[in-house]
């Protein structure tokens, strides 16, 4: 599951919220339900994953599963995303026009070649 692009902080839900350290990153999970083995006598702890701790150690990136499990929380203003400047557009065309007029004036056989089409 993919995370989100932005941190919350991590839930304080008491005897609700573990860490699992998988691979070098440690994920957060939220423990729905715990069934006791008579067998072994303990609680085995059924979990899901929602979501990943950040650098911080005091915030996560959410995924899906977060949201379910607290949908009330205030999530951060996201700033609109930048317009590329129209320049940005045209400049792979400039580049590959003057590698083309370059490739032309060194290669005297090409000349007749209509690289356009």
């Amino acid at each position: 599951m993919p995370s989100a692009d932005f941190t919350v902080p991590v839930p304080e839900a008491k005897g609700k919220i573990c860490r699992q350290t998988s691979r070098g990153r440690v994920y957060i999970q939220y423990i729905l339900d715990r069934t006791y083995d008579p067998k072994k006598k303990y609680n085995k702890p059924k979990r899901t994953c929602i979501g990943r701790l950040a650098e911080d150690g005091v915030s996560m990136y959410p995924n899906e599963n977060f949201f379910k499990f607290f949908p009330d929380t205030p999530l951060p203003e996201r700033r609109p995303h930048a317009k590329r400047a129209p320049s940005l557009h045209a400049g792979p065309h400039i580049v590959f026009d003057r590698i083309i007029k370059d490739y032309r004036r060194t290669c005297p056989k090409t000349r007749s070649v209509n690289f356009a089409t």
